[in-house]
């Protein structure tokens, strides 16, 4: 039986760089052992090139790099296990053609990073005005009191807009935005009435130790 058929599933040469010809010519193995081996070698090292893309892709954050990877190797795993149970060359042939589309189809490129920039700063955006409202809103505060809350507040939103306008890929856009989303959460969190007040309406203590651990939750939250 040729090998002929691999050769032209994949054309124009693109074989020699994925499958060893010494394993093609392998005269102890039958055809049809060849032909699966060929056919996941082949898998293999396009499974590969697919992960360099995704580890390389600006757009996505870690987690959804993470995500990706995992549903490429489960694509590549399996179309390993149909190709150990195929017994021909045309369900050789289905299982490569599937696992090329399946394989390729788990890397989702993410929005342009100016997107990305432009929603993150909403959020910070739309957490500080809710804030504001707040304060603007809380009748124990004077007006002098009130000002500057809110320039504190102004003065983290600057920071992380600052960050993420200078964010070269998405897991940098994504961490300026978790961290002046915490950040602004936390100088809430020292505002009168805004951290479960004692009976005398003060706010509770907040210690290095609770914003520390606060900041991990949030992170593995959001990340």
């Amino acid at each position: 039986m040729s090998d002929q058929p691999i050769r032209d599933y994949y054309g124009s040469g693109n074989i020699s760089p994925l499958v060893d010809d010494d394993l093609l010519a392998a005269s102890i193995l039958s055809p049809n052992i060849r032909y699966k081996q060929a056919a996941q070698l082949a898998l293999i090292k396009k499974q590969q090139k697919i992960a360099e893309a995704i580890k390389t892709d600006l757009t996505l954050t870690d987690r959804q790099k993470q995500a990706q990877m995992a549903a490429l190797s489960q694509e590549l795993g399996q179309a390993k296990l149909a190709l150990f149970r195929a017994n021909s060359w045309s369900a050789i042939q289905r299982i490569m053609q599937r696992a090329d589309l399946a394989m390729a189809q788990q890397h989702a490129i993410g929005l342009a990073l100016k997107l990305q920039k432009r929603q993150a700063q909403a959020s910070i955006r739309q957490s500080s005005q809710q804030l504001f409202l707040k304060i603007n809103n809380d009748t124990s505060l004077s007006r002098t009191d009130k000002n500057q809350q809110q320039e504190k507040i102004r003065i983290e939103e600057r920071k992380a807009n600052q960050i993420i306008d200078q964010a070269q890929d998405a897991q940098q856009i994504a961490n300026g935005k978790n961290m002046g989303l915490f950040k602004i959460k936390h100088q809430a969190s020292l505002l009168t009435n805004f951290s479960q007040p004692d009976s005398f309406g003060l706010p509770k203590p907040f210690s290095l130790e609770q914003w520390r651990a606060d900041l991990k939750g949030f992170f593995e939250k959001e990340n």
